[in-house]
C-alpha cells in the first residue's frame, strides 16, 4: 500500500510543519486515490505538485492548495483550498478557505461624471451615440457605449449597475424615471 509508505515518511519528519518537497509530494500523489473524498473539490493528484504548508500532526496531514480554475472564466483571484488527509480513517476533505490576488485588480473607476454628462445629453435632448431617441420622447441608454465590456465581467457588471444607479439619481431630480430597462422618459407634470 502507497499510504504506508507516506505513513512512514511522515513519521520520520516528525509532527508539526514539514517542509514541502519532491519526496512528499510524489509520496502523496502516488497513494492519493486510496483516501475517500479524494476527488471532492475537482481534487486531481496531478493538482498535488502545488500544495503548500503541509504539516503533520499524527494521524492528519494538512495542506493547502491554491487553485486557479476561476482564472480561466476571467477572475483573477484563486481558490485556496484547505485539505485533511486522515491516514488512519482513510478519508480526504477540503474546502475552500479564501482566495489570493493573482493579477492586479481593474482600477476603479467613476462613472458620476459619465453618468451626469448623458444626463445632460437627456435632459438637453441632444443627439449622442450614447442614446436612442424614440418617438415618444423615450430615451433608451445604450451602455454598451458609455461602458464597454472590456475587462473581467464582474468589474464590467459592477461598473454598468453603478453608472445605472446614478444616471438614474441624475435625472429624477429634472422629473425622468425609469419606464423600461436602461430606458428613461420624462413624466408628465
Amino acid at each position: 500500500m502507497n499510504a504506508d509508505a507516506l505513513q512512514a515518511y511522515l513519521d520520520e519528519q516528525g509532527a508539526g510543519l514539514l517542509e514541502r518537497n519532491d519526496t512528499l509530494v510524489q509520496l502523496l500523489q502516488s497513494c492519493w486515490m486510496e483516501f475517500d473524498g479524494s476527488s471532492n473539490e475537482g481534487m486531481y493528484r496531478s493538482k498535488l505538485s502545488r500544495l503548500e504548508i503541509p504539516e503533520w500532526g499524527p494521524p492528519r496531514l494538512k495542506f493547502q492548495i491554491m487553485r486557479h480554475g476561476r482564472t480561466v472564466q476571467g477572475s483573477t483571484r484563486g481558490e485556496i483550498q484547505h485539505w485533511t488527509l486522515d491516514l488512519g480513517a482513510k478519508t480526504a476533505s477540503g474546502e475552500i478557505r479564501g482566495y489570493r490576488q493573482l493579477e492586479p485588480r481593474a482600477k476603479s473607476l467613476d462613472v458620476r461624471p459619465f453618468a451626469r454628462e448623458v444626463a445632460q445629453k437627456i435632459l438637453q435632448h441632444t443627439e449622442d451615440p450614447r442614446l436612442r431617441w424614440l418617438p415618444d420622447s423615450g430615451v433608451p441608454v445604450l451602455i454598451g457605449n458609455v461602458v464597454p465590456a472590456v475587462g473581467f465581467n464582474r468589474t464590467v457588471e459592477g461598473r454598468r449597475k453603478r453608472f445605472k444607479s446614478t444616471l438614474e439619481e441624475e435625472l429624477q431630480r429634472s422629473g425622468w424615471y425609469k419606464v423600461g430597462p436602461n430606458t428613461y422618459q420624462r413624466l408628465p407634470l
